[in-house]
């Protein structure tokens, strides 16, 4: 993410760290703190990690929790602390943090479990997100609902007691329902998003596709192909640009054609096709504009040659006189 947002880094920090912005990625209080409930409980209960340390852990694919590697993680953390802002903290944080499943990161989550992008989460919702990460191979919105609920409420309350949020707000974020299975994330231009992850490496793009006309194209290739289908037409792809700027405003790289072998994943807008198929249109154009053709105008489709070269039709059959649309 750019930045992480503000409800969610209130109740992260609420939840995971509340001496986060006072720390410098180490918490002495906590790690004794810590340590004294595991000596007493005889097994590892609180790790007592800053969210700094956390970052750290997650960086080295989560070592095993021994006492050397909470140190090295203490060294690492204080490094990371003078090497980087809090917000940085927070952001690694945020982009890197498991919420359940294979999802990982904030906005991955976001969208997974709510359908809308991080800005846009209630208090509930964040503070959901917030206690996640805690055990998220034991607890996420497919199990363990109640134990799920009871977390994000306790931290609800705190951020009342806390003067965070109001007691209305809090009210009605306890009353909020866990999201059901997930959800799929948004998938709008699939060929597209795949071509610039080839071509450029995983990261975040701004296109020029406009969201409303590529959502709006798909539904036409949709329509259409199911209009095709009977007659075994199963890729089709559109591309549309604006003349002037030659910017891409819509990039459909295939129908979503489900069929057996189809090869829908395919991205047609860039596979080669026979050039004689690319110059008809622009051969009829040409003729209109020279007069030589009406649209609804008869032309012969029958068998010709040319020194030697005897052109078919593509289901080798000829229909004698045809309009000229019907032709093309």
């Amino acid at each position: 993410v750019d930045s992480v947002p503000e409800k969610y880094a209130t109740c992260l920090v609420e939840f995971e760290d509340r001496h986060f912005y006072q720390h410098p990625g180490v918490n002495p209080v906590s790690l004794g703190r810590a340590l004294v409930q595991n000596i007493k409980a005889g097994e590892i209960q609180s790790g007592g990690s800053t969210i700094t340390m956390q970052v750290i852990r997650m960086s080295r694919k989560n070592k095993p929790r021994t006492i050397w590697q909470k140190l090295v993680e203490s060294v690492l953390a204080l490094r990371l602390e003078m090497s980087g802002t809090k917000e940085d903290i927070l952001r690694y944080y945020a982009d890197n943090a498991p919420f359940g499943g294979n999802v990982v990161g904030i906005e991955a989550a976001s969208w997974r479990y709510f359908g809308t992008n991080p800005y846009n989460l209630t208090w509930a919702e964040s503070a959901l997100l917030a206690v996640l990460p805690n055990a998220p191979s034991m607890i996420h919105p497919g199990r363990n609902r109640e134990l799920l609920v009871q977390k994000r409420n306790r931290l609800l309350q705190h951020l009342e007691q806390e003067g965070i949020i109001d007691h209305l707000t809090y009210q009605l974020a306890v009353e909020e329902e866990l999201p059901q299975d997930p959800l799929p994330l948004p998938n709008l231009a699939p060929h597209l998003t795949e071509r610039i992850l080839k071509e450029n490496g995983p990261s975040r793009y701004r296109t020029s596709v406009d969201k409303k006309l590529q959502e709006r194209v798909s539904e036409l290739l949709r329509i259409r192909q199911e209009i095709l289908e009977a007659n075994q037409v199963h890729n089709m792809a559109c591309l549309v640009m604006d003349v002037e700027t030659g910017e891409v405003l819509a990039y459909v790289g295939n129908s979503d054609a489900r069929g057996e072998k189809q090869g829908n994943d395919v991205d047609v807008v860039t596979a080669p096709r026979s050039s004689g198929s690319i110059l008809k249109p622009f051969l009829f154009a040409g003729m209109m504009d020279n007069g030589d053709l009406l649209p609804t105008m008869l032309v012969p489709d029958v068998p010709v040659r040319y020194n030697g070269y005897a052109p078919k039709n593509y289901d080798r059959s000829y229909e004698g006189a045809v309009r000229a649309y019907e032709a093309l």
